[in-house]
């Protein structure tokens, strides 16, 4: 089976780079730019860490292994924009106000496509690749080095911590933030057992142009917040800003993002994480990318399982569609040595009531600030800012799986 992740080896990497003499042992407690910080990733997760830690002084560089922004690995369209959030996105400088929709109100329809609820408040979203791309513009430009895919991590060295990229280049530092999702190759390396559970339901996502819908779906869905619970399975529809790359490819006009959650068995996955030319992912499958016989195969199920507006809805999504298998994972440990597992490189969570981006956020400015309380000292914060993640990822995942299995009529696992 192929793979979207870093593949990686075992191995040490030998001798130390020559870089490593650059780095003080122990940093100065009382200079925070004598402390260098690598991160694995340059999705949003990697940018918020970035982000939240260049903020102290330290140097930080982040190493991520695409060219170019694209969508997110984990298949995911869009996010809700949170109070904390917002308050970090301000604090930061981070222009997102035109990048931005807004909810006129949140509905549940109910088995006929009614509205069964309704409510006035509203809601804001942001796409991945405009989130992306505001927390880009704002993170120092000569530290953010695209196209540096990490293949190896050497955290055996007592003061220090070093990667190499498929380049070869050898980096030392003095904290590594593995920020490199889902599939992260980091923790493939150093905690190999330790990998996210299938959790027996699939995430289809797809985007279409409100436009392309009936004038009756339309009124039924445009510009509201819409959660539909059927059986064994819900759907979640939100309106997307009009500039972000899978709205485009889903055509003219105000596009509808929507996320369906059906069981399906770990057998089938093979046959269903497809693209276009028959690729195997192993998590997800990006809006976009799904194989036009599985993204027709999708529709055909929706007009089975779904209300009309909703069935409409994903049927005019078959050229962009995406598909993630919901999994859970909550690692024993947040750190080990001188690395951090930073969002879902270290923590799993369904994504009920909270997303990835919540996680991300709560790592990066949880690790800046207990840096900062630890006076710089990177042991002692690691230590203290593992015990201080770890039951709060447990308990997250825990009540994630809870929600999770409600919806989906699931067993408790």
């Amino acid at each position: 089976m192929s793979s979207d992740s870093s593949e990686v080896t075992v191995s040490t990497l030998g001798e130390a780079p020559a870089s490593i003499s650059k780095l003080s042992a122990s940093p100065d407690p009382s200079e925070a730019p004598s402390t260098t910080v690598l991160v694995a990733g340059g999705g949003i997760c990697g940018l918020l860490c970035g982000l939240a830690l260049s903020a102290l002084g330290v140097d930080c560089h982040i190493y991520e292994q695409r060219g170019t922004s694209g969508p997110s690995h984990s298949g995911e369209i869009a996010y809700l924009i949170t109070e904390e959030l917002d308050k970090f996105l301000a604090a930061h400088k981070v222009a997102v106000d035109r990048k931005r929709v807004r909810t006129a109100g949140r509905q549940v329809l109910a088995d006929d496509g009614d509205v069964q609820l309704q409510d006035s408040r509203s809601q804001d979203y942001i796409s991945y690749e405009a989130l992306h791309s505001a927390l880009l513009e704002c993170f120092p430009k000569d530290n953010y080095h695209a196209a540096s895919k990490v293949t190896l991590v050497d955290a055996s060295h007592p003061d220090v911590v070093v990667l190499q990229l498929d380049s070869g280049e050898r980096i030392a530092g003095h904290l590594l933030v593995a920020a490199d999702g889902v599939t992260s190759s980091v923790r493939q390396q150093l905690l190999p057992n330790c990998q996210p559970a299938y959790a027996g339901y699939l995430a289809w996502r797809g985007v279409a142009a409100l436009d392309s819908l009936s004038a009756e779906v339309q009124h039924h869905l445009a510009d509201k917040g819409t959660l539909y619970k059927g059986a064994n399975l819900h759907m979640l529809v939100h309106p997307l800003p009009c500039s972000s790359s899978s709205s485009a490819a889903a055509g003219e006009g105000q596009p509808l993002a929507w996320t369906w959650f059906n069981n399906q068995a770990a057998e089938e996955l093979p046959g269903l994480l497809l693209d276009a030319g028959l690729r195997v992912y192993p998590h997800a499958v990006p809006v976009g990318r799904l194989s036009p016989a599985v993204a027709d195969a999708v529709a055909a199920a929706a007009a089975e399982a779904l209300p009309q507006p909703l069935a409409e809805l994903v049927a005019s999504s078959t050229r962009c569609m995406g598909v993630a298998a919901v999994s859970d994972m909550a690692l024993p440990c947040h750190a080990l040595g001188r690395v951090a597992f930073a969002g879902e490189a270290g923590c799993v969570a369904r994504p009920h009531g909270s997303s990835s981006v919540d996680k991300a956020l709560q790592d990066a400015v949880s690790l800046a600030d207990t840096l900062k309380a630890a006076k710089f000292s990177v042991d002692r914060a690691l230590h203290a800012w593992s015990l201080l993640r770890v039951p709060q990822s447990v308990a997250l995942c825990r009540a994630a799986a809870a929600a999770g299995n409600r919806l989906q009529g699931t067993e408790e696992c």
